[in-house]
């Protein structure tokens, strides 16, 4: 029941969403489930990414239509 309760909520953890008893249960759940903690690492990694991309997006060259 524990597994079910804290993957539901790992988007909303990640993001600092979640209060209280919840970051609790969700925090010591990602501390017994290595499944949970890899995809809280993934969203964070993810996310570090787009964060990086958005403050230096690519460069388009100028093109001649």
């Amino acid at each position: 029941m524990e597994h079910r309760y804290a993957q539901r909520r790992l988007d909303r953890f990640v993001d600092d969403e979640l209060a209280g008893d919840s970051v609790d249960r969700v925090t010591v759940h990602l501390i017994e489930c290595p499944e949970c903690s890899a995809g809280v690492r993934f969203m964070l990694r993810v996310r570090a990414a787009l964060w990086q991309m958005a403050s230096n997006p690519p460069r388009v060259p100028e093109r001649d239509l």
